[in-house]
């Protein structure tokens, strides 16, 4: 029963794992000289969620009494799942091109965003600006685009918006440093848990069954003799863990995503002494 339990914990790892892989970026940006600001939205089967990067944000909204107040997430921002998937159902970061955010910089630096989405009207910066001009260091409405998106987009207040690189999610490099190390990390604990923990099963059993021989009961050897065959079959069992996943994996995964597009993160996560073809080796946590 105990080695059920590890197969079952096992399995559960090894798809929270796969559920992370699968999960899509989209990133936005906005350049403005030496500062360069960005906006990630992550989606995948289960959840969805964007947040700011690498600066200070706070979210706010005006009450029906026209007073500032302090707002969640899901108040301010004006982007949910479907916007991001295609006509198949299927995440597709192309779908919003851009988003514009609405806010003010307060004398702490932070921003005090009202608005972010894809088709908003940018009036409440300035109103909240108006009444309160001593409590704001300027007001804006900037437009982020997508990594990679081909249009140029201009702010409403400065500077102008500009898409860099490819889009964030690229499956050509998304299974590389951390992200790999992740998973690097995940095949050491199951390599360490396939030997170990069948170790342990057996010997535990076989000094149960030791003790039953030399009590010279026989129902009781007979139990003992049962429970460590059983732990034997679950220790082996335990030991196929990696193989079994990747059977497994191999007939549901239709679009061959898991051992195709992301064969770095799935060789590390079954082998993480894998030498890849170009001699470098899976990237420990936090590796580049």
């Amino acid at each position: 029963m105990k080695g059920l339990k590890y197969i079952i914990f096992s399995f559960v790892i090894c798809f929270m794992a796969l559920n992370t892989v699968l999960a899509e970026v989209c990133e936005y940006t906005y350049s403005e000289g030496a500062n360069n600001y960005s906006f990630k939205c992550t989606v995948n089967n289960n959840t969805f969620s964007c947040n700011f990067v690498g600066l200070s944000s706070v979210y706010k909204k005006v009450d029906s009494n026209n007073n500032l107040v302090n707002a969640s997430s899901t108040e301010v921002i004006k982007l949910k799942k479907s916007d991001f998937l295609d006509s198949a159902g299927k995440v597709n970061c192309n779908n919003v091109k851009s988003i514009k955010v609405d806010f003010n910089v307060d004398n702490s630096m932070n921003w005090e965003v009202y608005n972010v989405g894809n088709n908003i009207s940018c009036t409440v910066a300035n109103s909240v600006y108006n009444q309160n001009k001593g409590n704001y260091l300027y007001t804006r409405c900037y437009t982020f685009n997508l990594k990679g998106a081909s249009s140029t987009v201009t702010s409403e207040e400065t500077g102008t918006g500009v898409g860099t690189s490819n889009n964030n999610f690229n499956t050509d490099n998304f299974c590389v440093g951390a992200v790999q190390g992740v998973f690097t990390t995940i095949g050491w604990v199951f390599f360490f848990l396939k030997i170990l923990v069948p170790i342990a099963l057996i010997v535990f059993g076989s000094i149960d069954f030791g003790k039953a021989v030399i009590a010279s009961k026989d129902d009781e050897i007979k139990k003992s003799a049962k429970a460590l065959i059983m732990r034997v079959i679950a220790g082996v069992i335990i030991f196929f863990v990696p193989t079994i996943l990747s059977f497994v994996v191999s007939i549901f995964d239709k679009d061959n995503i898991y051992n195709g597009t992301f064969t770095n993160c799935t060789q590390c996560m079954l082998d993480p002494k894998h030498v890849f073809n170009d001699g470098s080796v899976c990237s420990s946590l936090g590796g580049n």
